[in-house]
């Protein structure tokens, strides 16, 4: 990789190839920029094949800024600036510079050309692309595509996030929003998600409820919120519960999911401790039935394997039912039919509870958040998958971008444009345990 301050070192003397024979006054598509000739070469060093563009900027200024006397030519001088890619190539431009001198005071002045950023020696709409790029992309990946270093295209993001988000950093308030933690740099933290468009719209380095509290406080025009999404953690609901206090706030239906799979998960791994050996192995190795809504098992599995464990340990099927019974309140129509699926899963485990190992805890659960629970009825489905693709995409970055500080991870988040991804409403199913949390 090539620094953008150090052009001139992707020359190769004698491999420059020239190509008068092709076209090049419109190679740049930049207005009032005349292209002399364009060559194409190879870096001695890296072998990264590199269009050079010589080029005027024919504009030329009025007067002398400091007495506005007449200007007269002084001569050019070279000065190589990097421009978007060419047919996925990088693009050096050789602005042959005009130089002025003031007739009256004798001062001289270089042309000046707004479609150059001269801080960073590239062109404007270059370093609006690295900025919007390396939001989504690793820094290294941008640099190498556009003919730059890693170091420079960390600089010009690190600027653009620091005119973007600068403090006070106070996002506009969604009308349905989505909280959850995400693990970056190894410790959780709480991201908060526009669950109508996909954008992060903040990601906090703790996810303690006075933090949430803080951030939900300081959103611009927070009454607009209708809805939150949460996992059963108490700590949001707390904090959405005194910062948003007309928001409906709900449970997300998958987490419930996950509940009910470690009960069940629980109950199987007590109760089959009283098999032989052979049968705990096998019973492990078809545990995956136990975590499946039973009209998503095969034939076989519903009508062979399915019973014969039940028979074994009749404990077993009562748990797989109550999983189930819990799961089937999504099934409803509406609020008032939720609201007796879910009293008769009460009914069901209540009697149940003392002798099937979890399911004294998944029942206290799920009456602790039974309220978020029905939410999901009265909010059109809400749930945070949305969330959960932002938390994944972030989690992509900072795979591919090891080393990455939070910090920078914080900025493409919350400048990177998001992707919503394409929802389709299903069922949730008993999730895999080692998932849950």
């Amino acid at each position: 990789m090539h620094s953008s301050t150090d052009l001139s070192s992707r020359v190769t003397e004698g491999d420059a190839e020239s190509a008068a024979d092709r076209p090049t006054t419109s190679f740049l598509s930049l207005p009032t920029w005349t292209v002399e000739d364009v060559r194409h070469s190879r870096g001695s060093a890296t072998g990264v094949r590199t269009y050079f563009v010589r080029a005027r900027y024919e504009s030329r200024p009025t007067g002398c800024p400091t007495c506005g006397g007449v200007l007269v030519g002084h001569g050019r001088r070279m000065r190589r600036i990097a421009d978007m890619p060419h047919a996925g190539q990088p693009v050096v431009i050789e602005w042959q510079r005009q130089r002025y001198r003031c007739q009256p005071c004798g001062r001289t002045i270089a042309q000046s050309c707004p479609d150059v950023d001269e801080r960073r020696r590239m062109t404007r709409r270059l370093r609006v692309h690295v900025e919007r790029t390396a939001a989504r992309e690793a820094f290294v990946s941008v640099a190498e595509d556009v003919g730059l270093s890693e170091a420079c295209v960390r600089a010009v993001f690190r600027d653009y996030a620091s005119r973007q988000l600068a403090e006070p950093y106070t996002p506009q308030a969604p009308v349905r929003l989505g909280i959850d933690e995400v693990y970056v740099n190894a410790k959780p933290r709480a991201i908060f998600v526009d669950l109508d468009t996909g954008r992060v719209i903040e990601l906090l380095e703790t996810r303690r409820q006075a933090a949430i509290a803080r951030t939900l406080v300081a959103l611009r025009e927070r009454e607009r919120v209708q809805v939150v999404t949460i996992d059963l953690h108490s700590p949001y609901r707390n904090a959405v519960r005194a910062a948003l206090p007309m928001a409906k706030v709900v449970a997300d239906r998958f987490h419930v999911a996950q509940l009910a799979t470690k009960a069940v998960n629980r109950a199987r791994i007590e109760l089959s401790a009283t098999l032989p050996l052979a049968q705990r192995r096998d019973l492990e190795r078809h545990r995956s039935l136990f975590w499946r809504r039973a009209d998503r098992l095969t034939e076989s599995e519903r009508i062979l394997l399915l019973p014969s464990w039940f028979a074994s340990l009749p404990a077993l099927r009562i748990a797989y039912e109550l999983g189930q019974q819990l799961l089937a309140v999504y099934d409803a129509t509406g609020p008032e039919d939720a609201r007796n699926r879910l009293d008769a899963w009460y009914a069901a485990a209540t009697s149940v509870s003392a002798t099937v190992p979890g399911f004294e805890t998944l029942l206290a659960t799920v009456r602790n958040w039974e309220t978020e629970i029905l939410n999901f009825f009265e909010t059109d489905g809400a749930s945070n998958a949305v969330t959960e693709a932002a938390n994944r995409q972030l989690r992509d970055l900072e795979r591919i971008g090891r080393g990455y500080r939070f910090a920078s991870l914080r900025a493409k988040a919350l400048l990177r444009e998001p992707r919503r991804p394409r929802l389709r409403h299903r069922r949730p199913s008993l999730s895999h345990p080692r998932r849950c949390g």
